[in-house]
């Protein structure tokens, strides 16, 4: 038993929209319009002869009805014409539209990529930074404590007088604590 198809009226046209980008969609309807257009003017004159000057058109007789029928599509065409144009003007504004918003992602891009350096610059700097002031603080902290062995053993000293003692510049920064005999 063969399947029949069933579909929605909507639901091909929206998925061949869904399908289709719109730049795509407005050439077609360019392309579109300019088939009818041609289909429009050979029908309107005979193979191979060019199209009558609309002075000759207007003062051919107008009793044959194939005339008035020959007639409208030269009615048609300023309006056909106006639709190309204005689709032509659309198409074009998208264009300008899709260039200057892929400039505008190539800007942003590069703005982002510019201070993405800049912040791993930054953090790396930082990082430095840090390791410097941990080397420095224990570079202090060893200092300090051979200072104060340098202090515990002047003023510990079994050979040094009292009046020297006072007099040495290196007890005098010492710590109070280190420089009680």
């Amino acid at each position: 038993m063969p399947y029949r198809w069933e579909t929605r009226p909507g639901l091909r046209r929206s998925r061949i929209f869904a399908v289709l980008p719109a730049p795509l969609l407005i050439a077609m309807l360019l392309l579109l319009c300019f088939v009818v257009l041609g289909v429009a003017r050979t029908d309107s004159t005979p193979a191979g002869l060019p199209a009558p000057a609309p002075a000759l058109a207007s003062a051919a007789p107008q009793g044959d009805s194939s005339g008035a029928e020959a007639d409208k599509p030269h009615t048609e065409d300023p309006g056909l014409q106006q639709e190309v144009a204005d689709l032509g003007l659309q198409m074009q504004q998208q264009t300008m539209f899709s260039v200057v918003q892929g400039d505008r992602m190539q800007d942003l891009r590069a703005q982002l990529d510019t201070a993405q350096k800049k912040i791993l610059a930054a953090n790396a700097e930082r990082d430095a930074a840090l390791s410097q002031a941990t080397e420095l603080r224990e570079e202090l902290q060893r200092r300090t404590r051979h200072f104060d062995a340098v202090c515990e053993a002047l003023s510990t000293a079994q050979g040094i007088p009292p009046e020297h003692r006072a007099a040495m510049v290196v007890l005098s920064a010492c710590p109070v604590g280190a420089t009680k005999p």
